[in-house]
C-alpha cells in the first residue's frame, strides 16, 4: 500500500485563498508574483508556509557558495524570528526543513544533528 504524504494544513489554506481569488467575477490573474506576495502576507499573519525557511536556505546557499545543511537553515531561521511572538516551534521548523529537504524544495544537505521527532530521523 503506497504511503500517504503529509499535506500541511498551511498549504491547504494557501490554495484555498488562490481558489478564492480566481472566484471573484473581476480578478487579476493569479501570477507567480501575485502568489508570492500571497504567501508573504500569509506568512506574515503567522501561517507556517515554510517559505521563510525556502528565503534562509537560498540566502545561506549564496553566502557560503554551497549548499547548506540542515542545521545551518534551522539556526539561521531561529536567528532571523529570534523576535517573533509567539516564538516559533522550534521542532515545527526542524521538521518543516527535514520534509522540504526530502521534498526537493529545499537544496540543502541532510544532518544527523538535526533535532527532529524520531520518525523523521536519519537511520545510518
Amino acid at each position: 500500500m503506497p504511503r500517504l504524504k503529509l499535506i500541511l494544513p498551511s498549504w491547504v489554506a494557501m490554495v484555498e485563498i488562490v481558489r478564492q481569488l480566481e472566484e471573484q467575477l473581476y480578478h487579476w490573474p493569479v501570477t507567480h508574483s501575485m502568489f508570492n506576495t500571497i504567501a508573504y502576507v500569509a506568512t506574515r499573519q503567522g501561517l507556517p508556509t515554510g517559505f521563510v525557511l525556502m528565503f534562509a536556505a537560498d540566502a545561506l546557499k549564496m553566502e557560503k557558495r554551497d549548499v547548506p545543511t540542515e542545521v545551518e537553515v534551522f539556526e539561521a531561521v531561529l536567528k532571523w524570528k529570534q523576535k517573533r511572538r509567539p516564538p516559533l516551534n522550534e521542532t515545527t521548523v526542524a521538521s518543516t526543513i527535514r520534509n522540504l529537504g526530502m521534498l526537493r524544495w529545499l537544496d540543502i544537505r541532510p544532518d544527523a544533528a538535526l533535532r527532529v521527532p524520531e520518525e523523521e530521523s536519519i537511520s545510518a
